[in-house]
């Protein structure tokens, strides 16, 4: 038994010390990303005829087979787990790319270590192991965890599997390792166990680089150390520490510390101090203070280009949005690297540097209650398209349109909105009848431009027929899917259709990633675009969405929105602690509640109130914000869709304020079209745990853990 669990603590000692070595997203052509522009770095720096562009085409795929050819991995450009790692160690400036680096030991003159051995090379064998991040024991003795931390080298490297350090595992590893040559193994003594096991690393473990040396100073706390700008945090600096710098940028520098190597930003580097460093004082980090009131509210205009709006305070957080140069933000909490912000409804954060406040209002305007239902947002097919005229096009009397139009109707409607169908491919002929073929003209036009496809002619259809907004059929408009947030798994050709637009969304300027999968950031993306292009804002790229998207019109991230939300909107008091109750979902919520019942939700910690509609009750609350405005509102409390549980305060539709949970990501399907949310939510009340348990066992306990930990800390009252 004692054996079984010694090694059962070596397997997950060594994954432990070894998750970097497994941390690589496969890469391959047809990608775009960081990713992508950082492998080709580095390849470059290993002295590969490669352009640094972020594009997995056909040049890198020859240069990826070409260096995997060099290290005896196998050959198929593909850039896995096995290949990068590899990669990124050679790159590290302590060998060259070839097969055998210039200097390296020949083959035949490793001499082969395996379970057992003990001695001098083994001892060697541990150091340059735990150089790379392994946890070992440097003893000299080859036992169970060195021998499995040499199984996982092996494995991240390519090479075969046998736990043994054979001639070309040891060249693989001493040349990663930073060492040119494997030292000759002097005549082995044995070590008395009585004497420290030595620690110090041997001088061939440092890397031979000459870089420049710059000093940590952050004002207090650690500086985050990462795989590449913008990635991975892989460990942190503390503050007044010093570092080698491999090579600088004006925002991103790649350093060296201790033997780890990564990049952390250039403003938080002192090259000054570096010739004599004076040691800073480690100060406890300031933590952003989050208020709990109505903040003061104050402005700031973004400088120095577009800056990216974060979920979170990290530059390695996901980017909600990018902000123009010059554009206005709401404060909501100004710290000294972070500010919390509001942008045209969405809240999040950027770095403070690149903001430059404006006055403070010494007040908080006049807000509606909470009990007061949140104004409709204007209709969809009022608003004004960004880059189209708002008058209908020279020549269509629209005084005509008075009247819906149906099937068998003739008269000067039928004919001059025939015309307009015309101009723009979607009818063959005007035949002053509302025939057949006029009303599958019609429909094609409504699912082109997101409007309800029926075929009859009414406000709606008039208003976006005779907008100047109106978009030109085309066989590629006909055969437009609608693409949703559910269909992060999807097909082949959803996926290729999902890549297509987040390729075209990022060259109009907005936050997206190209990756196939319609994420959070993609959908974000697409709402963003339907406000600022006149279209039905349902966050569903729909034809009509794709439709502008594809044409010369498509309007970026910069011009205005149809929807902003105007200052302090949705903020409220909210209820009373001693209005608030855990009402019990099965005995009190959900008989209270039907199909179209309207949910007043307040969010505790933004002090934002918006409204629900209730789409069916199972053994939980299927709901959709009423409104787009509700929408923004709700994002703007919660943060960009997400799966993440937060308590909230729910006022039923009799007045009674209870404790619930939800989340604000759109999935499966909704009623409403044109509220920015393309699906439905869930609230969570009050369950009994072992009905919870038996039926939702995972996310359903999940949110029942939450409310009862809420209101815990909310009361002290603990609710088995």
């Amino acid at each position: 038994m004692k054996k079984r669990l010694f090694w059962i603590f070596v397997c997950v000692l060594v994954c432990f010390s070894v998750s970097a070595f497994a941390a690589y997203t496969k890469l391959q052509r047809g990608d775009y990303s960081n990713e992508v522009y950082r492998m080709q770095t580095a390849l470059a720096q290993l002295g590969y005829s490669i352009t640094s562009d972020g594009k997995y085409g056909a040049a890198t795929e020859r240069v990826v087979r070409q260096f995997q050819k060099d290290q005896g991995l196998k050959v198929d450009g593909v850039a896995g787990n096995a290949t990068l790692t590899r990669l990124y160690l050679m790159s590290s400036g302590t060998a060259a790319a070839t097969a055998v680096p210039s200097g390296a030991q020949s083959s035949s003159s490793y001499q082969k270590m395996q379970y057992g051995d003990v001695g001098a090379n083994v001892l060697q064998l541990q150091y340059a192991l735990n150089s790379l991040g392994f946890s070992l024991k440097a003893d000299g003795k080859y036992g169970a965890a060195t021998s499995a931390a040499v199984r996982a080298f092996q494995r991240a490297n390519g090479l075969s599997v046998d736990g043994v350090a054979g001639a070309n595992t040891q060249r693989i590893l001493f040349v990663l390792a930073g060492g040119s040559t494997a030292t000759a193994a002097p005549a082995w003594t044995a070590i008395p166990t009585a004497a420290p096991v030595q620690t110090a690393v041997p001088a061939w473990t440092q890397p031979p680089y000459s870089a420049q040396t710059a000093q940590v100073v952050t004002g207090g706390g650690s500086l985050n150390l990462r795989q590449y700008p913008s990635g991975t945090v892989i460990g942190t600096i503390p503050n007044g520490q010093m570092l080698s710098v491999l090579q600088y940028g004006s925002t991103w520098c790649e350093v060296l510390y201790g033997s780890t190597r990564g990049y952390v930003m250039t403003s938080f580097l002192n090259f000054a101090s570096a010739a004599a460093p004076t040691a800073v004082p480690t100060a406890a980090p300031t933590p952003v203070s989050y208020v709990t009131a109505a903040p003061t509210v104050g402005y700031a205009t973004v400088t120095g280009g577009a800056l990216n709006l974060r979920s979170s305070a990290s530059v390695g957080a996901s980017v909600i949005m990018s902000i123009p140069n010059g554009r206005t933000v709401r404060l909501i909490v100004w710290g000294d690297t972070w500010s919390q912000v509001d942008y045209e409804g969405f809240v999040g954060f950027v770095m403070t540097r690149y903001l430059t406040a404006g006055p403070v209002q010494t007040s908080v305007p006049t807000l509606q209650p909470y009990v007061t239902a949140v104004p409709t947002a204007v209709p969809y097919f009022t608003a004004v398209p960004t880059q189209a005229p708002t008058a209908a096009p020279a020549g269509y009397d629209t005084t005509l349109l008075t009247r819906t139009l149906r099937s068998g109707y003739t008269g000067a409607d039928v004919v001059l909105v025939q015309q307009a169908l015309a101009s723009l491919g979607y009818l063959q002929q005007v035949s002053g009848t509302y025939d057949a073929a006029t009303m599958e003209a019609v429909r094609q036009f409504q699912k082109v431009h997101g409007l309800t496809v029926d075929g009859l002619a009414g406000t709606r259809t008039f208003a976006m027929l005779f907008s100047g907004a109106a978009v030109q059929y085309t066989g590629d408009v006909s055969s437009y899917q609608t693409l949703h947030i559910y269909y992060e798994t999807a097909d082949s050709s959803q996926t290729s259709a999902v890549q297509r637009m987040q390729q075209r969304l990022r060259d109009l300027g907005y936050a997206v990633n190209v990756t196939g999968r319609f994420d959070e950031m993609t959908y974000m993306g697409v709402l963003s675009f339907q406000l600022r292009n006149g279209l039905t804002v349902s966050g569903a790229a729909d034809a009509a969405t794709q439709s502008r998207l594809y044409s010369s019109s498509a309007s970026g991230p910069s011009a205005p929105a149809s929807l902003e939300l105007e200052q302090g909107a949705g903020y409220s008091q909210g209820p009373d602690v001693s209005q608030l109750q855990l009402l019990h979902w099965f005995n009190v919520v959900k008989p209270a509640l039907s199909g179209g019942s309207t949910l007043v939700v307040y969010d505790p910690t933004m002090h934002l109130t918006w409204n629900l509609r209730v789409m069916s009750t199972g053994r939980h609350a299927d709901c959709e914000p009423k409104t787009l405005r509700d929408t923004l509102i709700m994002f703007r409390a919660l943060g960009q869709p997400s799966w993440t549980v937060h308590p909230v305060y729910v006022m039923l539709p009799d007045g009674r304020w209870t404790m619930a949970t939800m989340h604000d990501r759109p999935h499966l399907t909704g009623s409403i079209q044109n509220n920015g949310f393309d699906g439905h939510l869930c609230v969570h009340f009050l369950r009994d745990m072992n009905e919870a348990t038996a039926n939702d066992p995972n996310y359903g306990v999940t949110n029942q853990n939450a409310l009862r930990a809420a209101w815990k800390a909310l009361t002290g009252e603990t609710v088995n």
